[in-house]
């Protein structure tokens, strides 16, 4: 097979024009119109085998993982997904491989409401999927507009996506178990396996955020280092209740094995250089553990946001459910410079210093 093959027997969506897609794939370009001339949210984001995911994980979990991670930046504008177009590069071309991938990824398409419309196959050394993703968005969330006085809240819990990759690289199996274990081994796997190649991501709370929201990102890299971007944007401080911070059960289970573990590495969580440390002294090494999951590890897709309390009453409860208040916007002072941190850090009511970030390429 050759790559025209494989677009055809894989990636031919053969799309019908519509009132949106005016000419599908198979052309040089597609043609697409938004309806009632709505904004057009567009953007872009690569996964590559052994960066964004373990090498030789499942095709047709690199499908869902590639797909939803670049989604969840439509989501955190406040977009609805609709057109998506895939530059997939191949080491070579097997075909059991590229039905399991196509399968996954036509399904996952079919969930999020959005048309494969175009893309480009090539041959390189490592597997490498982009996607380039674009929705309709009538009312778009930034990161620039936080305000002082704004509370700060993420969706659901966080800490998952960094505790779900331990577990699959540390391939935490029979060996840590006994056989009494073997059940909790199984529900393990399957929440690392969810939670790290199938995020659920939040398009339903996105939208009803919009016009409400003042600033809104999705967290990829880390807590830390995503909230930095909207008080940069934004020309705001934040300040998080380390204490708030929303976390699965599994995230604290899976911390607590790695404590265990002495021959697993624990995080330098804190600035030892600190002459308050605000009791990190005094907490547990699982708990230093997934909380540095919580705010540096990222791989989480789920929103972090800020509004007002008020402004949030007008959304439906049961979307209400899933935010968490975890800190609050304040004003930059005369003080601050790019030396200080945008994100200060509160744990048990204690100011902390930590030279934690979050995840970078370079």
């Amino acid at each position: 097979m050759n790559e025209f093959d494989v677009i055809s027997a894989f990636f031919n969506c053969e799309q019908a024009p519509s009132d949106t897609l005016l000419v599908p794939n198979g052309d040089d370009c597609a043609v697409i119109a938004t309806q009632n001339q709505l904004p057009l949210a567009v953007s872009v984001d690569t996964c590559i085998e052994g960066v964004h995911f373990p090498k030789k994980s499942a095709p047709k979990l690199i499908a869902k993982r590639a797909l939803r991670t670049a989604l969840s930046d439509l989501a955190a504008m406040g977009a609805s997904p609709k057109w998506v177009t895939m530059a997939l590069t191949l080491p070579g071309i097997e075909p059991k491989w590229l039905g399991a991938f196509s399968k996954s990824l036509h399904k996952d398409l079919a969930h999020f409401g959005c048309a494969l419309i175009g893309g480009d196959t090539t041959k390189g050394d490592t597997l490498a999927i982009t996607f380039n993703v674009m929705g309709e968005c009538p009312a778009p969330i930034t990161r620039s507009g936080a305000q002082v006085g704004d509370n700060i809240y993420v969706t659901n819990t966080i800490g998952n996506g960094a505790a779900a990759l331990y577990f699959l690289q540390h391939q935490l199996d029979a060996h840590l178990y006994s056989d009494e274990d073997k059940s909790v081994l199984k529900s393990r796997a399957k929440y690392a396996k969810r939670h790290f190649y199938k995020p659920a991501l939040t398009f339903d709370a996105a939208q009803a955020l919009a016009g409400i929201a003042t600033a809104a990102i999705d967290i990829s890299d880390g807590l830390l280092a995503d909230l930095t971007h909207i008080c940069t944007k934004s020309g705001v401080r934040a300040q998080i209740d380390v204490n708030a911070l929303p976390l699965s059960k599994y995230a604290k289970q899976l911390a607590k094995q790695k404590a265990e573990n002495a021959f697993l590495s624990l995080p330098a969580w804190f600035d030892n250089s600190a002459s308050d440390n605000g009791g990190v002294d005094d907490i547990s090494d699982a708990e230093k553990t997934y909380l540095t999951w919580a705010l540096t590890g990222g791989d989480d897709y789920e929103l972090c946001f800020t509004a007002s309390e008020q402004a949030l009453q007008a959304i439906d409860p049961a979307i209400r459910a899933c935010f968490t208040c975890i800190g609050t916007i304040d004003a930059l002072t005369k003080d601050d410079d790019n030396h200080q941190p945008a994100v200060s850090l509160m744990l048990n009511g204690t100011h902390i210093d930590t030279a934690l970030t979050g995840y970078c390429h370079f």
